[in-house]
């Protein structure tokens, strides 16, 4: 059984791999907190997407995002011109926000296909316990820059110990600023060591950060805003699900672009292609064998979902007999 390009509902790219937070938990840095070495710094280059989408073979396309696992896409220096290029299609930026000036916030506002998602986990006080090295008030003035232009504007709130006494007072903001919805997060990610993080900056400890007392054990979100819900239920089930129940990717039809231009069955798998040293991501290799060969720089998207590895090698890992099965895929929400 092979994958077909309509069944592409969304596309998330990662279109570059700077950004001007620290954030503890994000897999940019590893447990000391330095910059992992092998990501290379990176912008994705638009004028080769272009050329290698075709919008007549992805008839089922109705999202773009840039929801990231390495960088911000705010900071591509193209980032308007993306949008543009995709203006018939919703277009989800998730961004800390701290960057850049309220004018130029403000001309992003014009952009009627674009959502942006407001990363800000707490207020004043709380807000860089986590997102290190943001400025809330520079946040707020963008936000408000962006939102009283016209633009649509979310509010993502991930949940900590240190910041879960501010949830009603950043929702009432929220409704005050303009923000169309205000989602929290609860997530277990990282927590392997308990409920506690210890953060380190280039492996200086700084403090620990502690888990949310109302956490569980999955990633879940407080309330049903579509475009940013992870928990699989029939709201999210896109029409071609029941196909592909082993796979959370693809009962989400969401499909993730590295910022190397690899496309991924989702994010969960991107690390795996920096860092060929551990076992998980030799295992990945190992299923995948061929990564140019998913390269969108250097083939369309249908020539992609005719590789091999589309057309057999990953289903094939998911096999009851199979040599490679992924911890990723093992650890899915829907894998059966």
């Amino acid at each position: 059984m092979n994958i077909a390009s309509d069944l592409i509902y969304t596309l998330n790219f990662d279109i570059t791999t700077y950004c001007n937070l620290h954030c503890p938990q994000c897999k940019r840095y590893d447990f000391n907190g330095d910059l992992i070495k092998t990501i290379e710094m990176t912008h994705m280059d638009l004028e080769t997407i272009k050329h290698n989408i075709n919008f007549d073979s992805l008839p089922n396309l109705r999202d773009i995002r840039n929801v990231p696992t390495y960088g911000d896409a705010m900071l591509h220096p193209d980032i308007k011109d993306w949008i543009e290029f995709f203006k018939n299609y919703r277009y989800l930026i998730s961004t800390n926000g701290s960057m850049r000036t309220p004018k130029w916030w403000e001309e992003l506002g014009g952009f009627e296909n674009l959502t942006v998602m407001f990363a800000i986990d707490g207020l004043e006080d709380t807000n860089e316990i986590y997102r290190i090295n943001s400025n809330y008030n520079k946040i707020m003035e963008n936000a408000k820059a962006f939102i009283n232009a016209g633009g649509n504007a979310t509010w993502q709130f991930i949940v900590f110990k240190h910041n879960e006494h501010q949830v009603e007072q950043a929702r009432k903001l929220s409704v005050d600023l303009g923000f169309g919805e205000f989602t929290t997060v609860y997530t277990d990610r990282s927590w392997f060591q308990g409920n506690t993080w210890p953060v380190r900056v280039k492996g200086e400890y700084l403090y620990d950060i502690e888990q949310a007392s109302k956490s569980d054990n999955h990633c879940r979100y407080d309330n049903e805003y579509n475009i940013s819900k992870t928990d699989v239920d029939i709201t999210m089930a896109t029409p071609h699900a029941n196909k592909y129940e082993n796979c959370f990717a693809f009962i989400r039809e969401e499909w993730f672009v590295n910022h190397q231009g690899y496309l991924l069955p989702c994010c969960q798998t991107a690390p795996y292609m920096d860092n060929n040293a551990d076992i998980p991501s030799q295992m990945w290799l190992n299923i995948l064998k061929d990564p140019e060969s998913i390269n969108i720089n250097k083939h369309t998207i249908d020539e992609i979902f005719n590789s091999e590895f589309y057309t057999h090698q990953l289903m094939d890992s998911w096999q009851n007999d199979s040599e490679w099965t992924h911890p990723s895929c093992n650890a899915c929400f829907t894998f059966k």
